[in-house]
């Protein structure tokens, strides 16, 4: 099986996390860029959350 066919069988009993992993840059230059564990954004409305 591959990955989409996995992703595309997950049910609707799936729950988003409530952290993820982001890579944040606080300023220029690469020596400010970070992987920081952040909140996951909620969805408003006509937006859309995407797992990659």
């Amino acid at each position: 099986m591959s990955k989409l066919e996995e992703y595309m069988e997950i049910s609707d009993e799936y729950q988003v996390p409530e952290t993820m992993n982001a890579l944040v840059l606080s300023g220029a230059g690469k020596e400010n860029l970070n992987l920081e564990t952040v909140q996951v954004p909620r969805c408003g409305d006509n937006e859309l959350l995407a797992r990659v």
